[in-house]
């Protein structure tokens, strides 16, 4: 057999040099079809996914999903977003009486009528409308008050929807669509004018009524208290009390978007201060003098716990810090009343200084206070009482991420003391929720949300017509 030689010796013969070359050549086709072979694995994996998904969808809702669901969930899942998230049957929930009336009157709604009957609803508004890939305003309207924050807040609304709204530049077919979105910081109340959708920032349907302190004393196997595993009544139904009824479609608001490091380097909420067994043994709340003046639940927190400065709260140790920042939106006539009636006032305070606290309560003013996911990250046991429901509900879990109160605070003293004698389980529950926020409540998940929102949305109207698109 023929031999290769290097000076004077055998060096291959041609066999091992036919191998050779044959395992080289196989290296670079290799390297040419792993990629595709790669993406055909991980398309079965996703196709294989969406199955699941379809038939949990059909199982849980009824029905099968709307046209265009399958870009949603691949969207999703490339951004890991939660696709079977508590929020999406509250979703479901919202959506059920326009279904309904559907069904009664034996048609969809009309999408050209969108924007008019929403402007029966709410008089601070913008509208918009979707069409191959683009987003028009189409109509805003509202009056401030002295210094008119209305063109700030629209410019800022406008920043958030196109925000909201990226994903859908991919999705095809093109979604074309109408929606006026609420710009009132609470949702409007039900009327026999709300026959179509208006999409706002919140809605009130519940309480943070009647939620007891489940026993913490029994443990599980994996060493985790039953606090984890019970679930709590999410307070009256809203037929119940129709007052308090909303048909409102939940979006996100700007409020819940802007704590996210990744996204604003410079916003102090990224800071996770001190360790909780360092800070100090106080409940804290600041604000402004927002909500029913007067009688509100800032007013009656401030009657009931105020004080004229810092002052023991419980029997166990821990102390109350609540006071008014500023006073604004004050009818004729009252300018200074608060200061002769005794109402406590002190100093703004900043994230890091709200993080010297164990506790932060969250409490409604004019509406949501759109403070409650930044508070969650702080790092501070956070306290709730509210009747306003976000985009997110059902995400944040009671006693698991947060401890709710009464809307009238008359369990705040007996949960405090609780959480005060009860660090270990204190401390599981702030980490909790720490870790929920960061994974849960990201921008990606915002906009997976509102993208499966309006894709639900579509199915409320007849095949579209061309939107009419004025811009103002």
């Amino acid at each position: 057999m023929k031999m290769f030689f290097c000076n004077g010796k055998p060096y291959f013969s041609i066999l091992k040099v036919s191998f050779l070359c044959i395992v080289v050549a196989n290296f670079f086709i290799f390297l040419q079809t792993a990629p595709s072979f790669t993406t055909w694995i991980q398309q079965e994996a996703l196709q294989e996914e969406w199955y699941e998904f379809v038939k949990d969808y059909r199982q849980t809702f009824r029905r099968s999903p709307p046209e265009g669901m399958s870009r949603w969930f691949e969207y999703a899942q490339r951004h890991e977003c939660d696709t079977r998230g508590v929020n999406y049957q509250a979703l479901n929930v919202d959506l059920e009486f326009f279904r309904q009336q559907n069904l009664d009157q034996g048609h969809k709604l009309d999408m050209d009528q969108v924007i008019e009957k929403g402007k029966q609803i709410t008089d601070f508004f913008m509208a918009f409308s979707l069409e191959h890939h683009k987003l028009t305003i189409v109509e805003y309207h509202g009056k401030g008050w002295g210094f008119d924050w209305k063109p700030i807040q629209w410019k800022y609304t406008e920043h958030l929807m196109r925000g909201l709204l990226e994903p859908l530049r991919q999705h095809t077919p093109p979604l074309t669509l109408q929606f006026i979105v609420n710009m009132h910081d609470k949702a409007r109340d039900a009327s026999v004018n709300a026959t179509y959708p208006v999409l706002s920032f919140c809605k009130q349907d519940y309480y943070t009524n009647d939620k007891k302190i489940p026993n913490h004393n029994n443990q599980t196997t994996a060493g985790k208290s039953h606090l984890f595993n019970a679930t709590y009544n999410e307070g009256p139904h809203p037929n119940e009390h129709p007052f308090l009824a909303s048909r409102d479609l939940l979006i996100p608001a700007r409020s819940s978007l802007v704590f996210h490091r990744h996204d604003f380097w410079f916003w102090p909420m990224y800071s996770h201060g001190l360790n909780f067994a360092d800070r100090d043994n106080v409940i804290n709340w600041r604000g402004s003098t927002t909500g029913e003046w007067g009688t509100g639940p800032r007013f009656q927190m401030m009657r009931q716990y105020g004080g004229t400065r810092v002052h023991p709260l419980t029997d166990n140790g821990v102390s109350v810090d609540f006071a008014f920042a500023s006073q604004i939106q004050t009818p004729d006539g009252e300018e200074g009343s608060l200061m002769q009636d005794g109402y406590r006032f002190a100093n703004k305070m900043w994230y890091r200084e709200l993080q010297q606290n164990k506790y932060i309560l969250d409490v409604d003013g004019n509406g949501f206070t759109g403070r409650f996911p930044g508070l969650l990250r702080s790092g501070s046991l956070i306290f709730k009482s509210s009747h306003y429901r976000e985009w997110y509900h059902g995400v944040m879990e009671p006693f698991q991420h947060y401890i709710p109160v009464n809307y009238d605070l008359s369990d705040l003293v007996e949960k405090v003391a609780w959480a005060h004698d009860h660090p270990d389980v204190v401390q599981q529950i702030v980490t909790a929720s720490r870790k929920r926020v960061e994974t849960r409540l990201r921008r990606d998940d915002s906009k997976c949300y509102t993208y499966r929102m309006l894709l639900e949305y579509q199915t409320l109207f007849e095949e579209q017509k061309q939107p009419k698109q004025t811009q103002t």
